[in-house]
């Protein structure tokens, strides 16, 4: 098991790899919250999200996992992402399946179609250049459908190759069954 804590900027990394963690999360909300001052709304971009990353990245040794959201939505933009986040100097990155917009207050949570998701994991795995670069999809589709459909944009998520998963349970992906949603999940290779 790989404990990665969570990083928001230089120093947080620093400490982070002064504990002797062997890798650390840039997470997207807390990146948003120290560049911003607000939540992950959806509103921080790319751009803001990669300098951050080359920043962490020129002062730690350890691996650095970050969260890319879309990847920029499109197969393109995905395309490009793959590159910059490699140019970057992170070791993996997660692709997540919601559309932009997130946890506003009075707002639901929307996913993209699976075909739009597959279509962009596609697009990193074809565009990524070092094949020890690990590409996980995230997906918050126990989180706003059905337990049958959550597996199902797993599993595509999977054939598609991304080859590590996060899925992310709120409240109701807890009432749906997370232990019963793993073991789905986990057949998928089999």
């Amino acid at each position: 098991m790989l404990v990665a804590p969570g990083a928001h900027d230089v120093m947080t990394a620093r400490i982070v790899e002064a504990e002797v963690f062997q890798a650390l999360y840039l997470r997207g909300f807390t990146t948003s919250a120290s560049i911003l001052g607000i939540p992950d709304h959806s509103l921080i971009t790319m751009t803001e999200l990669l300098d951050q990353a080359r920043k962490v990245a020129a002062v730690v040794d350890i691996p650095i996992i970050s969260d890319i959201d879309d990847a920029g939505g499109t197969p393109l933009n995905a395309l490009r992402t793959m590159r910059l986040v490699e140019q970057a100097g992170l070791a993996a990155m997660h692709i997540g399946d919601l559309i932009p917009g997130k946890r506003f207050l009075g707002h639901k949570d929307r996913m993209c179609t699976k075909e739009q998701a597959v279509d962009r994991i596609k697009a990193v795995v074809d565009a990524r250049t070092d094949l020890d670069f690990v590409i996980i999809a995230r997906s918050d589709a126990i989180n706003v459908s059905t337990f049958g459909e959550a597996v199902e944009h797993v599993n595509a998520y999977a054939e598609a190759g991304g080859p590590a998963f996060l899925a992310v349970f709120g409240a109701s992906g807890y009432q749906k069954g997370r232990r019963r949603f793993i073991e789905a999940a986990a057949q998928c290779g089999d």
